[in-house]
């Protein structure tokens, strides 16, 4: 019930943003639109589970090659097909992966899993301070894949091993994002941090601490400005006494009167 309730509110939420009807764009089109706002809702409830990762990445549109010939099939999702076997067509990830496991397609797999593009995409993650362009759902749809379309991928063993180098280096950027974080926090208040191109999994594991620590930064920033407000108001207060040099002619004064008695 909660999840479908999340849906119905992220489905009310493109028609308002997007103000066009359903019949208006194509099935697909509209679950991966669905699935996004569906996952900044939980995202911003910090209700989102592992699990509800992997139901919106099933969602995402893949390209297979039938081994069959059928009428097009009908979902509540929407309505995918006609089928005719060796010609390509497009459908949800969950729907290629049924269909795999009983041997009636074959997948193709998307265009950022070729050993090429992994490749540009490592080196870009390497060589820039922020991060790369890559499918939102990047690591549950390459673990759906390895895990049950294996054969399908070419060089799988390489391609897997340069989509983990990929992770692996996007997760220090994060671990090093955050120190910097908390080191420009000292100077300065941090309200904001720019999130751009970062995938639904690396969103996950920072939502809850993300949050805490700007309000830890912003709590310990708006104390110290509180301790130096009140320090100044302390040092106006308190009475200046007269300096030096009125201090020694004070002195000189009472030892010429001590010479003249």
């Amino acid at each position: 019930p909660h999840l479908a309730e999340a849906f119905s509110r992220a489905c009310d939420r493109i028609l308002r943003e997007e103000e066009v009807e359903f019949e208006d764009r194509r099935p697909g089109e509209v679950l991966l639109r669905v699935s996004r706002a569906l996952l900044n809702m939980t995202l911003e409830a910090g209700s989102c589970t592992m699990a509800e990762l992997e139901f919106l990445a099933m969602e995402t549109i893949v390209t297979i090659e039938p081994k069959f010939s059928h009428s097009a099939l009908r979902f509540i999702s929407g309505t995918f097909g006609p089928f005719e076997a060796r010609v390509n067509e497009a459908v949800p990830l969950w729907l290629a992966l049924t269909l795999k496991k009983r041997q009636r397609c074959r997948i193709l797999p998307p265009a950022w899993m070729r050993k090429e593009a992994l490749r540009d995409i490592l080196d870009q993650e390497q060589a820039e301070g922020v991060f790369t362009s890559i499918d939102y759902y990047y690591q549950e749809i390459s673990d759906a894949l390895f895990k049950s379309a294996r054969d399908d991928i070419n060089d799988a063993d390489e391609v897997q091993a340069l989509i983990e180098d990929i992770a692996n280096v996007r997760q220090a950027k994060i671990r090093h994002g955050l120190k910097d974080l908390a080191k420009s926090s000292l100077d300065e208040t941090t309200w904001s941090v720019q999130l751009t191109n970062m995938s639904a999994m690396e969103l996950f594991l920072i939502k809850d601490l993300l949050p805490e620590a700007l309000n830890n930064f912003i709590d310990f920033s708006r104390s110290g400005a509180i301790e130096a407000q009140s320090a100044a108001s302390q040092a106006a207060a308190t009475p200046r006494f007269a300096d030096v040099e009125t201090s020694g002619g004070v002195a000189r004064r009472l030892r010429r009167f001590r010479s003249s008695v």
